[in-house]
């Protein structure tokens, strides 16, 4: 339960400082980020999802898999 709420903990801090990065990035590039909020839902989703396909690979080796 505890690395569960580290991960959550992680994400959330990783995730707000992206947020607050994001008005930089869009400043300094412009016109060329179509959407900075699609960038925050594309970050999020794919570091949301590295655990979710992290699971069935380190299953076989972790300390249930015989």
């Amino acid at each position: 339960m505890a690395l569960l709420a580290v991960a959550q903990f992680l994400f959330v801090f990783d995730t707000t400082g992206f947020a607050v990065a994001l008005p930089l990035v869009a400043r300094d590039r412009g016109p060329a980020i179509a959407g900075p909020t699609w960038l925050l839902s594309a970050y999020s989703v794919c570091f949301a999802a590295l655990p979710v396909l992290a699971g069935p690979l380190g299953g076989p080796s972790g300390s249930g898999g015989r």
